[in-house]
């Protein structure tokens, strides 16, 4: 791996992530894979609490991390899709470090900044450097790093010690800084001086800190003359080559061309020795066109054909970075479609009634640059505040059919404005904004926490799909033939269902839904040019080379070309598809069948939404087995489709498909599919067995003075979690795998319960057989990612997961006591081992397991999970025979399985 390091001095917000991002697209062009990293040394988690006006726009990834808006430069400039741990905050590394400490991983030491959290910080960055980030799916080659802040900042001392000594762990040849500094004028103009002090000092102050940069990138509002460049190469002790002046330019997508022009490439070439990363044809060959492109897009700006307005009515637009990614999306849809792009900036306070009394000509000004603009967009926010001048504006655009784009509160504001004044719902509302309102159409999503206001909205990439009759919808046209959108989302409230067919009646049509039909995602008028709301940030998927659509309608409405697009789209989606695509390369790039592949490219329908003709089972016959599905259900073990048809075939003689059955009869595939999960989880809301269990081990804990190391986890092996397309299941895969596992086809398990040192019963862990060990469990995942089901009859919610972990994962981690391992889970791909004794005591006082392999059908019969054992032991001189560590009779409800 090979990193980059970009710095910064003098001062904060001289433009680090531009030159950062403009550095990856260079590596980009040359066929590298690249990623980025932010580090950001506030204290806080993450930026989803900050207010916009301070901080700026907080950029959602697809996993719904909420993150610094450069991250979005990173995906806009290099195409590629970050996760929420591309971010690093002071907030998350403490915290981090605080749980390890916690569960006593540090093993009794005291936890200081230097090694813990340094160490905790290269870590992180070393792992996320991996993740892949593009449609490869391979891992880099280069990683940017982009450190926040100024270098000399108290905040940012851990970070910076902590990317010397990654240095020192990257070796020669894999890691390079470029320090950003700033090159004042004074007087400013064209006959000011251009001072060098400050970037002197600055290049002092990080060799200083531990740091040497090699590139200096000087920041100037005008190009740097020639000695200016001699003097700081001669006072920093650096060669000519390495001082890149990037100087003040007419757009950021300009900036790329600056730094190839002075040779940078050529220069991380050789720091990096980049010629020794081997790159396919096709690769180098992509990386070649995507500059062409950048190339000629960047040119396109500088003599545009028209000048198209665009007001943005908004309650944060003091401070342009809130709306950076919405204005970033504007610029890529006017220069794909060769326009020049004005955006007015109004504060939506000034439109209402209010300010006029107070500062009339603020009012009229206001007033004046919504109705000359050629297009209006509302975006998201919270709050009250200016919402009233915000629904006037969207008055406006719906009444003079001016072109309108509103985006999550923007939408929203839509439907309440439609309510009011077309409906005829006078007291229309929100619950956010009007609490005493009688007639809320826009309400608190059902999973929200109103407590809280950190992570607690609905967040991420989620799909949309477009409604039946919708064909004529002009955002629709823009995709084609394309039944689904995927967009990243925002928000905590959503359009009220119980009013969607009253809405709907009175001409505002919900063009597109969620999966399940009762989320609101995007509202459009029939009969206007273009009045379209989403519920959803479309500005956050973007990019340079590729508008998204949604912004791309709307700005090609307010420049009057919006048919001329649209077939342009279309157009190129045909000749994309207009080749046949190899099927059997797609397969093994997407994990999707060949055969499924060809049909849905020849247009043909799902098979699975066929219905069945074949029947082979009599109707007494299907009753029997219907009852005999139900008696599993009911006793807390359903079965598994493999176990139907063993049945079915057992009573025919021949094969049988049990898929044809379920479906064929849509009340019993509740029944056995989809009523079973809600039932576990139903029962895994209940906590108390679990918690009485861990209030019994700490009080035994306590009683017998047992450190933490003297708990035992003999399964070492590690296990992962998945999650199928539309319901949890156990499987063998991580969640990067393309292959997605079901409840059909359930991979190889281990039930692993265990007992404290008064010999009580933990409830039983189910989880699925793996080759990920179990301490990377929780550092990288997403609570709502994974299932564990420590209960004996079902699921289990993912807090009790992680209570275990935390108690006793990290003393199971690979190399450690290999000799004592036991032998759970290490059977073939189709069994489990069940414990049916403890054999003795073993080597330095720890019992050794003995088992035998029991078939999945055997497991999944008649049997309870529960009786499905292995142990977690405690070393011998808290229990000095094995007599002390028995599980209680009573827990078998098969004498068969007793120890």
């Amino acid at each position: 791996m090979k990193y980059v390091l970009v710095s910064g001095g003098v001062i904060s917000g001289v433009g680090k992530g531009i030159i950062a991002s403009s550095t990856g697209l260079l590596l980009k062009t040359i066929g590298l894979t690249v990623t980025s990293i932010k580090i950001d040394p506030y204290i806080n988690i993450d930026a989803g609490t900050m207010s916009p006006i301070e901080h700026g726009e907080v950029y959602v990834t697809d996993d719904g991390g909420e993150m610094d808006l450069d991250l979005g430069n990173y995906e806009r400039y290099l195409l590629t899709t970050l996760t929420r741990d591309h971010n690093i905050t002071t907030g998350k590394i403490y915290q981090q470090v605080i749980e390890r400490e916690r569960v006593g991983q540090y093993l009794g030491k005291t936890v200081q900044v230097v090694p813990h959290i340094t160490n905790a910080i290269q870590d992180w960055i070393e792992r996320v450097a991996k993740v892949p980030v593009d449609e490869s799916g391979a891992e880099p080659d280069v990683c940017i790093i982009e450190l926040g802040g100024t270098v000399g900042d108290i905040e940012s001392a851990p970070f910076i010690h902590a990317v010397s000594q990654l240095q020192r762990r990257a070796g020669k040849g894999n890691y390079a800084q470029i320090h950003v500094s700033y090159v004042p004028v004074i007087p400013p103009g064209p006959g000011g001086e251009q001072k060098t002090k400050p970037t002197q000092r600055a290049v002092s102050d990080v060799r200083s800190a531990g740091l040497n940069p090699d590139l200096i990138a000087c920041r100037c509002e005008q190009p740097l003359e020639d000695t200016t460049i001699d003097k700081i190469a001669n006072m920093c002790q650096m060669e000519r080559k390495q001082v890149v002046a990037v100087h003040n330019v007419s757009t950021t997508y300009h900036v790329p061309l600056l730094l190839e022009k002075q040779k940078l490439l050529k220069t991380l070439s050789e720091l990096l020795n980049l010629s020794s990363i081997q790159q396919p044809p096709a690769r180098i060959e992509q990386g070649k066109r995507m500059w062409r492109d950048w190339v000629d897009l960047a040119h396109s700006q500088d003599n545009p054909h028209d000048t198209v307005s665009i007001a943005l009515v908004g309650k944060y637009t003091t401070l342009h970075d809130a709306y950076i990614s919405l204005s970033k999306s504007f610029e890529h849809a006017a220069m794909y479609c060769r326009k020049k792009l004005k955006v007015i900036w109004v504060d939506a306070s000034h439109l209402e009634d209010e300010t006029m009394e107070v500062s009339p000509a603020e009012f009229h000004k206001a007033w004046h640059n919504v109705c000359t603009a050629d297009g209006l967009c509302v975006p998201g926010g919270f709050g009250t505040r200016a919402t009233l001048g915000m629904m006037k504006a969207i008055t406006w655009a719906r009444t003079k059919n001016v072109p309108f784009l509103g985006i999550c509160l923007g939408m929203q504001l839509a439907v309440i404005e439609y309510a009011r004044n077309v409906v005829g719902i006078e007291d229309a509302g929100s619950e956010e904004l009007h609490p005493d309102a009688k007639n809320h159409v826009i309400v608190y999503m059902p999973e929200v926490d109103k407590s809280k206001l950190g992570g607690t909205m609905r967040l991420g990439k989620h799909p949309c799909i477009f409604q039946s009759g919708s064909e004529w919808s002009r955002l629709r046209a823009l995709y084609g033939s394309a039944p689904q959108i995927q967009e990243r989302h925002r928000h905590r409230y959503e359009v009220n269902p119980e009013m969607v067919d009253r809405l709907e009646k009175a001409g505002l049509t919900f063009v597109g839904k969620d999966v399940k039909g009762e989320r609101m995602e995007i509202i459009e008028l029939r009969d206007h040019p273009w009045f379209v709301g989403v519920q959803f940030h479309p500005e956050y998927l973007s990019r340079v080379l590729s508008p998204s659509f949604t912004v791309l309608g709307f700005f090609a409405a307010a420049a009057g070309c919006l048919d001329e697009i649209t077939a342009k789209l279309n157009s190129d989606v045909r000749a994309n598809t207009k080749k046949k695509p190899n099927f059997s390369k797609l397969s093994r790039e997407y994990g999707v069948s060949r055969k499924k592949l060809s049909r849905r490219w020849r247009g043909l329908p799902s098979r699975s939404t066929r219905p069945p003709t074949r029947r082979l089972l009599s109707l007494d016959q299907e009753k029997a087995l219907i009852l005999w599905i139900e008696y599993l259900d009911n006793i807390g073990a359903p079965p598994t489709n493999q176990q139907i048809e063993e049945s079915a075939n057992y009573l025919l003689g021949k094969d049988f498909s049990v898929h044809d059955f379920i479906k064929r009869l849509p009340k019993q595939y509740v029944r056995i599919v989809q009523k079973p999960q809600e039932k576990e989880r139903t029962v895994a809301e209940h906590y108390g067995e679990v918690e009485r269990w861990f209030i019994d081990l700490e009080l035994a804990i306590q009683q017998y003075k047992i450190r933490p190391q003297n708990l035992w986890n003999f399964d070492e092996t590690g296990f992962i979690v998945g999650q199928g397309k539309d319901e949890a299941v156990v499987t063998a895969y991580p969640k990067t795998s393309k292959r997605v596992s079901s409840l059909s086809s359930r991979e190889s398990i281990t039930v692993i319960e265990g007992i404290n040192a008064e010999g009580k019963i933990i409830p039983p862990l189910l989880i699925p057989k793996g080759k990920v060990h179990l301490e990377e469990w929780y550092r990288h995942i997403k609570d709502d990612d994974w299932l564990v089901a420590p209960a004996s009859n079902g699921f289990i919610t993912d807090k009790i997961a992680f209570e275990w972990l935390q108690h006793f994962d990290h003393f199971s981690r690979p190399g450690a006591f290999p000799d004592w391992r036991s032998r759970v889970g290490e059977g073939d791909a189709t069994s489990i081992y069940q414990i049916t004794r403890i054999s003795g005591e073993a080597e330095d006082g720890l019992f050794a397991l003995e088992g035998q392999p029991v078939t999945s059908g055997h497991v999944f019969g008649n049997l309870h999970f529960s009786k499905i054992r292995s142990h977690l032991l405690i070393r011998a001189q808290y229990s000095p025979s094995s007599s002390q560590i028995t599980t209680p009779k009573n827990v078998y409800e098969d004498p068969a399985l007793e120890p």
